[in-house]
């Protein structure tokens, strides 16, 4: 694995309040985070919180993982971030989590399918997936039952996130993969709407 951590070895050393456990060793630094174009190779990248809330909207990588305190979680899955570790962390968490993500359970509709590097696996079959969808596909994952806003699945996917007719029409090809690996009712489980009490629009998976 590949990760590449934004920062240097001290702020490293802070997240992990100085872990005496070996670090990963495909573990790389960069005073900066990649552009989208440059991850392909990343298993994941992990950077601050603050400096990832401070990233302009819809260039986020599929591979970014926040880092931070436990009250900001939400917000930066709400910006786009696909996993979060809570300071402190431990290397052998941040693998367990990169591990996860590359080999991971997917619920949907009553179905249990399965995404691992990229190939989405239900009882009717194969399908495999895009960057931008499995990325997507993981954070619906995460957030199972609950909306997961336009801009957020935006993010994750590269896109813009005022581009909501792009995001739509990946949304429907996700449901058609879905659909092709599990049936309609799993398809069907992949649904929009708002989330309560506002008028954001996102996607959620849910059971049935």
């Amino acid at each position: 694995m590949r990760i590449l951590f934004v920062g240097d070895e001290e702020d490293y050393a802070r997240a992990t309040e100085g872990s005496r456990s070996d670090r990963p060793c495909s573990l790389f630094f960069a005073p900066e985070p990649l552009a989208p174009a440059e991850c392909s190779g990343l298993d994941a990248m992990v950077m601050p919180v603050d400096r990832f809330l401070c990233l302009a909207p819809g260039i986020h990588p599929s591979v970014i993982m926040a880092s931070g305190p436990a009250d900001l979680v939400a917000e930066a899955f709400s910006a786009g971030c696909a996993d979060y570790l809570r300071v402190p962390w431990s290397p052998e968490e941040l693998l367990t989590r990169v591990r996860i993500r590359r080999g991971r359970s997917i619920a949907a509709g009553g179905e249990r399918l399965t995404l691992e590097d990229g190939v989405l696996k239900g009882r009717r079959g194969l399908r495999r997936l895009d960057p931008a969808a499995s990325a997507a596909l993981v954070l619906l994952s995460a957030n199972y039952g609950r909306m997961v806003p336009r801009e957020a699945l935006a993010s994750v996917m590269g896109v813009s996130s005022c581009a909501s007719r792009a995001v739509d029409m990946r949304m429907s090809r996700l449901r058609a993969a879905l659909c092709e690996t599990a049936g309609d009712e799993t398809a069907k489980a992949l649904r929009a709407g708002r989330i309560p009490g506002t008028r954001i629009k996102g996607y959620c998976l849910t059971g049935s």
